[in-house]
């Protein structure tokens, strides 16, 4: 299946953190149809998929991405029938205005969150940003409709057209990690009967967005002796500083922090360079902030190496990847599980 395909097919899931069983259920589907020699769900929803190599395993490696997306929840309904909400994820109030959601209710209902026109707001008001406690979700229905068939807790999530923009770019909201597990889906399709020794277990974790114990749990769950875990990082816009962002279509983006395995992250730039596949290298001076920090504390503890994905417009409806970083990143996951299976025992 090419890249851009299984984007689309992952980023149509609905799966905000805590609401991920649409996305767990059509993760599984894919890993069966991948090869995964046994695919279950833990108890915190995480999706786990194991690949057994051909001999006896004696090294476990660990694939992780999250599947969770960041979004919204009701938490009230008005006697107009508009819906009070809260964020769940880090979200800018600045993108929520005029944004198109969908309500997971009774069925789904499509809304749209409130935005004053400038023709009635003040010049004191246009300039600030709305916190998201002053905005409201319009679905259109009645008090008692929304009474009805939607509840306190509902899960809410970003509802935006997605597709090809052009140089291979892909835009969609849920990137940020979908984009991360289709390059280990690309990763596991290319290591399908190339293992001899090394037992590949994917882990698409939950949670990620507001505390890391999807990954925490099911890592530890893994028994794995090493992990690299795939995440996506900030890519260079006009406006964004330079040292903080990365190329989009510049190549993974290699983590060196002293929260990773330096000999990892070496081991991965030195495997890139061979194989002439242009990357990047992210410097993080304490936690990575992503399931990597939990990953690697998680039982006896877990060596772990990170690569991202360089992303535009993150934790927005309206995330955009180049479709060229994903699929090298599932090249460079692959070729160096390999270069573990070369090592033997």
């Amino acid at each position: 299946m090419k890249t851009d395909e299984l984007l689309k097919i992952l980023c149509s899931a609905d799966g905000i953190s805590g609401f991920e069983d649409d996305t767990a259920a059509l993760a599984s589907e894919l890993l069966r149809d991948a090869g995964a020699d046994s695919v279950y769900t833990d108890a915190l929803g995480s999706v786990h998929a194991v690949f057994e190599p051909q001999g006896e395993p004696v090294r476990t490696v660990l694939l992780d991405a999250h599947m969770d997306e960041v979004g919204l929840m009701v938490s009230g309904i008005c006697d107009n029938g508009m819906l009070k909400f809260v964020s769940i994820g880090g979200i800018d109030a600045r993108v929520l205005p005029a944004m198109r959601v969908k309500i997971h209710g009774r069925r789904d209902y499509f809304g749209v969150i409130t935005n004053l026109p400038p023709h009635i707001t003040s010049s004191a008001d246009y300039k600030k940003a709305v916190p998201p406690d002053e905005m409201f979700i319009d679905a259109g229905l009645s008090h008692d409709e929304a009474c009805e068939n939607i509840a306190v807790g509902d899960a809410v999530s970003f509802f935006t057209p997605a597709g090809m923009l052009l140089n291979e770019r892909y835009l969609s909201k849920a990137l940020d990690d979908r984009s991360g597990m289709a390059a280990i889906m690309y990763a596991s399709e290319r290591l399908r009967g190339k293992l001899g020794s090394t037992r590949v277990h994917v882990l698409f974790s939950t949670q990620e967005e507001f505390s890391l114990s999807g990954a925490s749990a099911g890592a530890y769950a893994s028994g794995a002796d090493m992990c690299v875990c795939v995440d996506v990082g900030h890519a260079k816009t006009p406006d964004s500083k330079s040292d903080d962002t990365f190329e989009l279509a510049g190549g993974p983006m290699i983590g060196v922090a002293p929260s990773l395995k330096k000999s990892m992250s070496d081991e991965l730039r030195a495997l890139a360079e061979t194989l002439g596949i242009e990357h990047q290298i992210e410097v993080m001076g304490g936690s990575s902030g992503t399931n990597a920090w939990s990953i690697a504390i998680a039982g006896r503890g877990i060596p772990c190496a990170l690569i991202s994905i360089p992303l535009r417009y993150m934790h927005t409806g309206a995330e955009a990847a180049a479709v060229s970083d994903i699929t090298a990143v599932g090249e460079l996951l692959s070729e160096y599980v390999m270069s573990k299976d070369k090592e033997g025992s």
